[in-house]
């Protein structure tokens, strides 16, 4: 099964984009831009470049559609909401929920998760998944970013997709070859469903063996090897433009060397700043070298990085002051799931997703109850939503520009589609121990 698309690049040149986090660039912020020959860009960020014109024709689109748009709209942008890869009838309640979301609201985007019954999760059907998606699209007042957890590949949330093993596997392999294999496969696979933001690789380094959430989806316990891994997915993601995608490195500042799972309560990571340089950060510093699109921050709590003990996602110290101003980090930063326990049982969903956007992430995903998050962030002091909006602005249009260029109005290639056929619906044991499916 395959989404037709018109692809003119702008999808490739929306690397671009991440630079301009506040109309005049991040110069506004007080971050550098990355340079035109920036160290480390692999060969794919030059064809994205090459492409610039594509972009700002996109991008001036955005800007006109952010225009019509009213203060709690804009804040809307800022908000990804969860789906779950099923296509509920019409008339049904969930479905009008999801109207309320897209319609209603009017949500920037989407991300595709798996519902969890008794321990297994439900992966979806791919046909069902993509229809469901175009449903959404056509709903919307302008074009949603679809992103998904598609760590091992599509497999991981859609049946009758390439199966692949847990990324610890490519660690143990140590074939560089395989993981760009991985990353290029996903991409496809994901681009042919509507779905063009993954949330991998995971750059986490499993130095713990007690931890219940990460352990088989890191690529293994030496800080190096796993760096070079996550180096090769980008590289393989980010290969062929013909299914181009936006990718994350996860979980920043690293969940690795943990024991509590975060979705159901607050782990503490009590390393020293000087092993967490010597470790968990050597991952995201190769995934930034690498031209990363994103990274995803950890609902964890690092004293060594914030003394106040905030869940990183919620500390201005380690978004905006790690993260930003001392890696350099200049895309897109998206929280993990606001509906994890670890942030959830703090605050009120609206204050959390206050403090995740005053902390200084771009995008919030999944949050626990997306109107009250909107209400919450429209009540916060007036040149703080003025700043958000326009972070809002540029997320928007890093994600809308490209949806609205081949993606955003798409059509299902029925053709292709009886390759997708199944029960709708199948099972796998679910070991990450998620209620929701996210990571």
């Amino acid at each position: 099964m395959q989404v037709r698309h018109r692809f003119t690049g702008a999808l490739a040149a929306a690397l671009l984009l991440v630079t301009a986090v506040v109309p005049g660039g991040l110069a506004a912020t007080g971050v550098k831009p990355p340079s035109k020959t920036q160290p480390g860009r692999s060969a794919t960020s030059a064809a994205a470049r090459a492409a610039s014109g594509e972009s700002r024709r996109a991008s001036a689109q955005a800007r006109k559609w952010m225009a019509r748009m009213s203060l709690r709209e804009r804040i809307a942008q800022l908000v990804m909401a969860p789906v779950y890869g099923d296509s509920p009838n019409a008339r049904s309640r969930e479905y009008r929920e999801y109207l309320s979301l897209v319609a209603g609201l009017k949500v920037g985007g989407l991300v595709v998760l798996n519902r969890v019954r008794d321990g297994a999760a439900q992966r979806a059907e791919p046909h069902a998944a993509a229809a469901f998606l175009n449903r959404m699209q056509r709903l919307s007042k302008t074009p949603l970013i679809v992103a998904g957890d598609f760590e091992r590949g599509a497999s991981m949330r859609m049946l009758h997709t390439t199966a692949f093993p847990y990324a610890m596997a490519f660690g143990a392999a140590g074939d560089l070859d395989s993981t760009r294999a991985l990353g290029r496969a996903t991409a496809r696979e994901a681009r042919a469903m509507g779905i063009h933001w993954i949330f991998a690789p995971d750059a986490d380094v499993n130095n713990n063996p007690d931890n219940p959430i990460i352990n088989l989806r890191s690529f293994g316990a030496d800080p190096q090897a796993v760096a070079a891994h996550v180096r090769a997915f980008i590289e393989g993601a980010h290969s062929d433009p013909r299914s181009f995608v936006l990718v994350t490195a996860k979980h920043f500042p690293g969940h690795g060397d943990t024991d509590v799972d975060s979705h159901l309560d607050l782990p503490r990571v009590a390393a020293s700043r000087e092993r967490l340089e010597q470790v968990e950060l050597v991952p995201f510093r190769a995934a930034i070298e690498a031209g990363v699109d994103a990274i995803m921050t950890a609902h964890i709590a690092a004293p060594a990085l914030d003394s106040k003990d905030e869940p990183a996602t919620l500390s201005k110290s380690i978004v905006s002051g790690l993260l930003r101003e001392e890696l350099k980090f200049n895309g897109l930063i998206v929280t993990d799931a606001l509906d994890m326990q670890a942030v959830a049982k703090l605050h009120a969903p609206g204050e959390t997703c206050v403090r995740a956007l005053e902390a200084g992430a771009d995008l919030l995903l999944a949050p626990a109850d997306p109107k009250e998050c909107v209400r919450g962030r429209n009540r916060g002091p007036p040149h703080a939503r003025a700043h958000r909006c326009e972070r809002a602005e540029a997320a928007h249009r890093q994600g809308a520009a490209r949806a609205a260029e081949e993606v955003g109005r798409s059509r299902i290639d029925y053709r292709l589609a009886r390759h997708a056929r199944g029960p709708g619906v199948g099972h796998e044991r679910f070991p990450e121990g998620s209620h929701t499916g996210a990571q």
